[in-house]
């Protein structure tokens, strides 16, 4: 018989464990879920449970009463008034001071006297009459916002305590009870870690998302803001061009359409930044056109003209297959390739060239990334500067 007690007694306690996992991984609020908790561990393991946990002052809180006498339900539910004291010279302070499971039996007046927080306190108590007590310390890893108390290795805090009562109803706990609160305050202790840790990463996510939308209602605006004037500048460039103010020489015309180009490049390179926000958010769109190669090359070149000429560079584009065409995105295109004559005129010496080539193959660069059947247009830019290192093409 003694035997079959003792198998009851674990089986008992392992289905509680499992439970009691499952129980808290699945919950949103911690504290609903360890008055859960004490409900199921009544008359499970225990006549009365009690859950405690560490508050921001230092204090500990009670969230969980569990009675197995309805009558008495109330009672305990009052000692939510007399949470525990880590600084108290009795078990439950130990536990909460050194993270070491605690158990009293059996529980004398004398225990009782000790345990309590005043005369009230004690006379609840009394009437709760108490034969054996458990307390299983809930300990976690140390981190910076770990509210509990600190451990004398450092590297852990008590957050909180479950704590498992007999009364005459049920036999004393023991040693081997002991273990196994050990094992249910690990477990505890495991699982409310994780739901932190979880907790922690949703309020990071939803905090990152709303930085997302503030910065894309900024780059919206921005782009609002920065795109009227430029549109004026490309308006009244216009009007210019046309002799709308008077007669334009040759060279006013040229400048003009320079000033014209370089205004729409801004106007692009605003579309890229909002680019920027839209890849973030996985909605970058990339249309497509038929594009004549020559123009954009063309367009690329005029826009760098004024920094190849002040440089005193030699800057050209050699003439490609004729009707040359190929289907992208014209805008990105063309930031490509003002990217690789900006960075060509840039580190080119003063007196130096860059060039840029086009051409059509059936089967691409050398080592190049294609996709589809082809043919292929390919834009080549040489200057006579430092060039790019091997380890950067890739």
């Amino acid at each position: 018989r003694a035997s079959e007690a003792r198998l009851a007694d674990e089986l008992r306690w392992s289905r509680f464990l499992a439970e009691a996992s499952g129980l808290l991984a699945s919950a949103t609020d911690p504290a609903a879920a360890l008055q859960r908790l004490a409900e199921r561990a009544v008359p499970t393991l225990a006549d009365y449970a009690l859950v405690d946990v560490a508050e921001p002052d230092g204090r500990f809180r009670r969230v969980g009463t569990a009675h197995a006498d309805a009558a008495l339900d109330p009672l305990l539910g009052a000692q939510r008034a007399f949470p525990p004291d880590p600084a108290a010279a009795n078990a439950l302070g130990e536990a909460l001071r050194t993270g070491v499971p605690q158990l009293v039996a059996p529980v004398t007046d004398e225990v009782l006297v000790g345990l309590s927080r005043g005369a009230e306190h004690l006379a609840r108590m009394r009437t709760l009459a108490p034969t054996s007590v458990l307390f299983a310390p809930l300990v976690v890893a140390r981190h910076d916002d770990a509210i509990g108390v600190p451990l004398a290795d450092g590297a852990h805090v008590v957050i909180g305590a479950l704590s498992l009562a007999t009364t005459g109803a049920r036999a004393p706990y023991d040693a081997a009870d002991l273990e196994r609160a050990a094992e249910l305050g690990r477990r505890v202790s495991a699982v409310l870690e994780r739901a932190r840790l979880h907790r922690e990463a949703v309020a990071a996510r939803e905090q990152a998302e709303a930085a997302n939308r503030a910065k894309s209602t900024f780059l919206a605006t921005m782009s609002h803001e920065l795109r009227t004037p430029l549109n004026a500048v490309v308006g009244y460039t216009d009007l210019m061009a046309l002799g709308v103010a008077g007669p334009v020489t040759p060279q006013q015309g040229e400048y003009l359409t320079r000033t014209r180009a370089s205004a729409r490049h801004l106007i692009g390179l605003i579309d890229e930044i909002l680019d920027l926000a839209k890849i973030e958010a996985g909605h970058l769109s990339v249309r497509a056109a038929e594009v004549p190669t020559a123009g954009a090359v063309a367009e690329a070149v005029q826009l760098v003209a004024p920094q190849a000429a002040a440089k005193a560079l030699t800057l050209g584009a050699l003439r490609g297959p004729e009707g040359a065409r190929f289907v992208a995105d014209p805008d990105r295109v063309r930031q490509i390739l003002l990217n690789l004559l900006s960075n060509a005129v840039k580190f080119t010496p003063a007196g130096g060239a860059v060039t840029v080539a086009h051409d059509e193959s059936a089967w691409g660069a050398p080592g190049a990334r294609l996709a589809g059947p082809g043919p292929w247009v390919c834009v080549a830019v040489r200057d006579t500067g430092i060039g790019i290192p091997a380890d950067k093409f890739e």
